[in-house]
């Protein structure tokens, strides 16, 4: 089955639920007071995103500790479209041996390492957990996420795509998705 046909987007449906849910019973603590909702509804978002696309339950929007993979993971994807923005407005960075050089480019390399290394872990331990229940035929099942789908996906030949693939399709989607649903977010504020 396509992972994107309506009976599998159905299955997401749970997901982006459970995230609300979560955000109205957090908001049932500031009731009477005014609250920034930008950034409670982004981490509402971003916890449907990891749960639909990598399987992860992250409930970021729980978690106060910042150095915790997820709050990273989020903040790292925040941090470069910021960065992204700031250097299609600077002229001078539009060279990128210039950019690569900058405090900027710095940046942009100390948060994509981020971004790897909770790719990095969330692929291995997904791929144990399918390891693991290889008696279940897991293309058969009713959910598949993305992260799924590339680490059961096989070529002509049989072979299988390798961590770093399944991390560069990661970090491609990813990134489109968090900008999108920054965009939508963004008016809400």
């Amino acid at each position: 089955m396509h992972v994107f046909s309506h009976r599998m987007l159905n299955t997401y449906v749970s997901g982006y639920k459970n995230a609300c849910a979560t955000m109205l019973d957090l908001w049932s603590a500031h009731v009477g007071k005014t609250v920034d909702i930008q950034p409670v509804v982004l981490l509402m978002t971003v916890d449907a995103i990891i749960q639909c696309a990598m399987g992860i339950k992250s409930s970021c929007q729980r978690e106060i500790d910042p150095d915790s993979p997820i709050l990273k993971f989020n903040a790292a994807i925040n941090r470069l479209l910021e960065l992204t923005m700031k250097r299609f407005s600077q002229l001078w960075y539009y060279n990128d041996w210039i950019y690569h050089m900058s405090p900027a480019g710095r940046e942009v390399r100390r948060y994509l390492a981020d971004m790897r290394a909770f790719s990095e872990v969330s692929i291995a331990t997904r791929r144990q957990q399918l390891h693991e229940a290889a008696g279940i035929q897991r293309e058969q099942s009713v959910h598949r996420d993305m992260l799924d789908v590339l680490l059961t996906v096989k070529d002509e030949d049989g072979h299988g795509l390798s961590d770093t693939e399944i991390r560069e399709q990661l970090s491609r989607h990813i990134p489109l998705c968090w900008s999108r649903h920054h965009c939508k977010c963004s008016p809400v504020g």
